[in-house]
């Protein structure tokens, strides 16, 4: 499992070296599997050691999403308490709680203008088969970003923004999400042979921007991700890593608006009548895309708490930062697909001890120069 460490460190991950401990060898794969060998479509998978537990919990992506899957979690921990007036009902179960939301009146173009058609998305889909077929196999790692790493990666944002804001004028703010999603899409634009506009996809959750939807009493598990897109110029993806996290924090305060989002909900209804699937092909045909999925606001690795249900406690260290019963890290693991050939960024939040934890999935090139990052990190801390 990626392991805590001293310092900001990558960490290589083999999906082979997981794939034991995350489900059964019969485990079915596709959804047309599940519903053949008449399947739960929740899996439990649990391997106990003498000092430690794996708890892996698998399920197919139409189900639900993280903040489903930290509410279920949560409820889970409630049971074991003997807290069972705590667990709240579950709403939608037999209705999608998105289908027939309608457009406002203020909804305006939305991305429209950035939808990729025709030839330019012929185009596009041509030029990202090549680079999947020609350029070297994408590595998923593993990133340990100490708190005082981190904050010296946010000194340097801020110092990019107040340069671009001299004086008393108020700067802007940006959130960890955007710095980090700046560090990383930087890395992988400055390291590409031949410079290309960057489409950051940011997935984002309806249930933060309806909330007018979400306001009754209960909770819905189903899968609510939708997406923003963040538009980067060549130069500016190779810029200034303040410039980025300001571009990226725009784009997601302009489309997480419940008009913007309405009008997204309406363009991919039109797609799925038309052609069975929505469309997520947005930016510029020569442009490059970086996947990128914040897990921060969900704060899953304090989720579980299953204190009740430890018989023996495996590390009694001094210092021991997790309290017993709760996840020291987690792993996201997909069972049917891997992510080769995508540019991934997935951000899991902070441990106990305020440390960040990152998986990505990216090109040696890539690795190299956010390797270069963490040594200046590491000197400077």
């Amino acid at each position: 499992m990626p392991q805590p460490t001293r310092g900001p460190t990558t960490q290589p991950i083999s999906h082979n070296d997981f794939r034991s401990f995350a489900a059964s060898p019969y485990h079915p794969i596709t959804l047309e599997e599940m519903i053949h060998q008449n399947a739960p479509p929740i899996f439990l998978h649990v391997t106990s050691f003498n000092d430690a537990t794996l708890v892996a919990i698998s399920w197919p992506q139409v189900l639900m999403d993280e903040i489903g899957h930290k509410e279920l979690l949560q409820a889970w921990s409630s049971i074991l308490a003997g807290r069972e007036e705590d667990v709240p009902d579950v709403l939608g179960a037999q209705k999608d709680i998105l289908d027939g939301i309608g457009l406002s009146d203020d909804a305006g173009s939305g991305l429209d203008q950035k939808r990729l058609k025709g030839m330019a998305k012929t185009k596009f889909i041509s030029r990202n088969l090549w680079d999947r077929m020609f350029n070297p196999s994408w590595e998923l790692r593993a990133i340990f970003l100490p708190k005082e790493a981190f904050a010296r990666l946010r000194t340097r944002v801020q110092g990019d923004i107040a340069h671009s804001y001299p004086g008393g004028d108020a700067k802007p703010i940006v959130s960890d999400g955007d710095v980090l999603t700046a560090w990383i899409t930087r890395a992988m634009a400055s390291s590409m042979p031949k410079p290309r506009p960057i489409t950051i996809l940011t997935f984002s959750n309806a249930r933060f921007r309806l909330p007018s939807l979400f306001d009754g009493d209960g909770i819905y598990l189903q899968n609510l991700m939708l997406g923003v897109y963040t538009f980067l110029s060549v130069e500016m993806a190779r810029g200034p890593l303040g410039a980025i996290a300001l571009s990226h924090r725009k784009h997601l305060d302009d489309q997480n608006s419940e008009a913007q989002t309405r009008s997204l909900l309406n363009s991919w209804r039109q797609d799925i009548e038309s052609t069975g699937s929505p469309s997520l092909f947005y930016g510029e045909p020569q442009g490059s895309v970086m996947l990128v999925n914040n897990l921060n606001k969900a704060e899953l690795i304090k989720a579980a708490r299953f204190g009740p249900a430890v018989v023996k406690q495996g590390d009694k260290i001094e210092g021991r930062k997790n309290p017993p019963g709760t996840m020291v890290t987690y792993y996201i693991h997909s069972l049917g697909s891997t992510w080769t050939g995508h540019n991934c960024l997935w951000m899991l939040g902070r441990d106990h001890g305020g440390n960040y934890c990152l998986q990505a999935n990216l090109l040696p090139r890539a690795w190299a120069a956010i390797e270069e990052d963490i040594r200046d990190m590491s000197i400077l801390i």
